[in-house]
């Protein structure tokens, strides 16, 4: 299932452009408080199958972890980890192409907990090598820049944002447990 998601999009582009980092986690020493828990008015952009849960998908989280969807939803510190560096210049172009034309390499489904919206999946990459670069297949993300992506506005907004962001963060879930993902982006 394709959806329009921000944070989906800020995880390949950093993957796209080879990030400077990519696949190695340097745990920063700053942790960051976890987001308020989204409000009942947000709602994924399909409606999820009977029961609450995401609508079944070919691919799924490695059986090894427990899906962010099993996990309990607490709330503290989420841990920052360094991803790596994005070179202004060539996330430029893949902006410019359009959220749409991003959204083609890679799947995400709507993730429900307590029955309420809590993020996107990511349920597959479309290419190989768009993983090793921070964000994995089973994460959930929450939040780009602060900003929420539950919505399609919301969505592109976050996206039309990185033009002039300094740095590319992504709040996401991972197992359960919060993080935060940073990308310095460099002029």
């Amino acid at each position: 299932m394709r959806l329009p998601t921000t944070a989906i999009c800020v995880a390949l582009l950093t993957t796209t452009l080879g990030c400077a980092g990519g696949g190695s986690e340097r745990a920063a020493s700053a942790t960051t408080p976890a987001p308020a828990a989204p409000s009942a008015a947000a709602t994924p952009d399909v409606a999820p199958t009977e029961g609450g849960s995401a609508p079944a998908t070919s691919v799924s989280p490695p059986a090894a972890s427990v899906s962010a969807d099993e996990a309990p939803w607490g709330s503290g510190p989420r841990k920052t980890i360094m991803a790596g560096t994005v070179p202004r210049a060539a996330m430029i172009p893949v902006l410019d192409e359009g959220l749409g034309r991003f959204l083609q390499r890679v799947d995400v489904a709507p993730s429900i907990y307590d029955g309420r919206f809590r993020g996107f999946r990511v349920v597959a990459f479309s290419d190989a090598r768009f993983a090793g670069h921070g964000v994995e297949v089973g994460d959930v993300i929450e939040r780009v820049n602060g900003k929420p992506i539950a919505r399609p506005a919301q969505a592109l907004a976050a996206f039309e944002s990185l033009r002039t962001a300094p740095r590319i963060l992504v709040e996401l879930r991972r197992n359960g447990a919060p993080l935060l993902l940073r990308y310095d982006v460099i002029d």
